[in-house]
């Protein structure tokens, strides 16, 4: 006995089962709002695609940073608040140290240690010897 595979034409056919989808008032209602909507818009505008690449300090000093810091690295942080107190006819300031409602500053090239008020008067402590001033100490 010989098993024949069946073929299509000797299988018998499935039975067919339709399905109608037919919309209702609610979605014939948003179909129209649809095509109202977007008849009466203006097409989108496009814009180029700008790619920025930073990758070190000097990259992000060329522009101007509001809220962040940049570190040695290249690294972006969150910065502390800075309120301007005063300016200085001193080129560096090279180490500061808080005191009372105030600030102790020490500068270069003359090598002044200035006290900073709260209204922004400075006031000239000490002139040392030596140019720069790198380090303040305040009890």
């Amino acid at each position: 006995m010989e098993l024949m595979p069946s073929s299509p034409s000797n299988a018998p056919a499935a039975p067919r089962i339709r399905r109608v989808v037919r919309p209702s008032w609610i979605t014939g209602c948003a179909l129209v709002a649809l095509l109202a909507l977007t008849a009466g818009a203006p097409p989108a505008a496009a814009t180029s695609v700008k790619i920025f690449r930073n990758a070190s300090a000097s990259d992000f000093l060329d522009g101007e940073l509001d809220g962040v810091s940049v570190d040695e690295l290249g690294r972006l942080r969150l910065a502390q608040r800075i309120d301007r107190l005063t300016a200085l006819d001193e080129p560096f300031l090279l180490s500061a140290v808080r005191q009372g409602d105030g600030w102790i500053v020490g500068t270069g090239t003359d090598g002044r240690v200035l006290r900073v008020a709260a209204d922004g008067t400075a006031t000239t402590l000490f002139t040392a010897p030596e140019s720069e001033v790198f380090a303040l100490w305040a009890d």
